[in-house]
């Protein structure tokens, strides 16, 4: 009799582990997904079908933004401009690599496919939102408060982006997990 509840406790904590990350894993695949990104993120066939058309959707969307409240922008190419100030909307100055990195994150984390899924749309479209604020913001400091630009566009969206894509990652796999945890526990 003992030996059978120490093979059910032996199955429950196996179950309970399937959940849990092997971080050597993680980090390897992790890591191998960045490489494998980073060296996609460097290619001329990506600059000319995913960044440039990307970004100028951005200018295209700030623009009529900004127009709305009355800026009168117009856009040249990745140029988001006004008669008296402009911005281009550079590499990097996309979100790109903050989708590229929470979808890595999410894709070799140990949970449900769906779970993953869910979690790179979800993710995606909060920062596509918050670059185009960001985008817009800085317009418009551009504009009306030149002095802190640069503050403004490296020290502190930069932040915002990195704490942003970090605590929607851990929120969403702390969320996963728990509800596969429930899934465990009620086989």
């Amino acid at each position: 009799m003992a030996k059978i509840d120490k093979k059910k406790l032996k199955n429950k904590k196996a179950q309970k582990r399937k959940i849990k990350p092997t971080s050597k894993k993680f980090i390897f695949f992790f890591l191998f997904g960045i490489i494998c990104f980073y060296y996609l993120f460097s290619t001329d066939f990506f600059r000319l079908h995913f960044f440039e058309p990307i970004n100028h959707g951005f200018a295209l969307a700030a623009s009529f933004v900004l127009n709305i409240f009355g800026q009168e922008t117009y856009v040249q190419g990745l140029r988001l401009a006004s008669l008296d100030f402009s911005v281009n909307i550079a590499k990097g100055c996309d979100s790109i690599e903050a989708i590229a990195l929470l979808a890595i994150a999410l894709a070799v984390f140990p949970i449900q496919f769906a779970s993953k899924f869910k979690g790179v749309i979800i993710g995606a479209s909060i920062f596509l939102l918050l670059n185009l604020f960001r985008i817009i913001s800085l317009f418009l400091i551009g504009r009306y408060l030149p002095s802190i630009f640069d503050f403004m566009h490296i020290e502190v969206w930069q932040v915002i982006f990195l704490v942003s894509i970090t605590s929607f990652w851990f929120y969403w796999i702390l969320k996963s997990m728990q509800q596969e945890q429930l899934l465990v526990s009620t086989l």
